[in-house]
């Protein structure tokens, strides 16, 4: 990443930009508990991971091509207490769904990563155009206008909304479209992420250079070359480099 060769920088969200305030589990216990029903946070966490993977198998990005986003959730959320064990009647579990589909909409579920806000207030004084590529449904707007990070972005591209999922290439192609940004090149953005398989080699097949943000385990299996660690690590790498 030498010097003027970085005119797009784009953002994963969850993991990259934001975090959970606390697992999905725990917080599927608390709405729970809202309704008079007792569920164990840790069964609900091992529920949701396993049915995340499902529905992203049957029905991947959030039901495109199914019944639509709001519908996929309300069948993942239902999933989850079904597969936790939770007993409590239909009406109850779409109670459940709607109310935790609304939840995870504004800032009451999300904060920022640690170094995500002055990454993004250092780049924004530079020429480099922001913007967001992220497998999400279209609530992801109105999460990063909840968290005050939307004004930093010129565009927020969702897989939902582009019609393709990280790693295609098809929606790092989008996003150069979405850049308004004359004559550029793919060498010439910059993509951030924390899915080593998403993110890095997604970005890389469109040609794009990439960062890999370092969150635990799940990326130590990432070798050779690739630029990676923290938020606070990028913001003193570009610093570094456009000396």
């Amino acid at each position: 990443m030498s010097r003027g060769l970085r005119r797009l920088v784009t953002f994963d969200v969850t993991g990259t930009l934001l975090k959970f305030k606390q697992p999905p589990g725990a917080f599927y216990a608390q709405v729970a508990a809202q309704l008079g029903l007792k569920a164990d946070p840790e069964d609900l966490q091992t529920a949701f991971k396993r049915q995340w993977t499902h529905m992203n198998k049957v029905k991947p990005n959030f039901g495109l091509k199914h019944e639509g986003w709001q519908p996929w959730w309300q069948e993942t959320v239902i999933r989850t207490f079904v597969d936790a064990k939770i007993e409590t009647d239909h009406q109850t579990l779409f109670k459940l769904a709607d109310t935790l589909i609304t939840k995870f909409t504004d800032s009451s579920c999300w904060a920022p990563r640690d170094g995500a806000v002055s990454l993004l207030e250092e780049l924004q004084k530079s020429p480099v155009t922001l913007g967001v590529v992220s497998n999400f449904d279209p609530r992801l707007h109105n999460i990063l206008e909840a968290c005050q990070l939307s004004k930093y972005f010129r565009f927020v591209l969702t897989s939902y909304e582009a019609g393709c999922a990280k790693p295609d290439p098809k929606i790092f192609q989008k996003a150069l479209e979405l850049a308004k940004i004359e004559g550029l090149q793919p060498q010439e953005a910059l993509h951030v992420g924390d899915n080593a398989d998403l993110d890095v080699e997604g970005a890389k097949s469109a040609g794009w250079q990439t960062w890999l943000v370092e969150n635990g385990d799940k990326n130590k299996k990432q070798g050779g070359d690739e630029r990676k660690g923290s938020l606070i690590d990028l913001k003193e790498h570009l610093i570094e480099s456009n000396k």
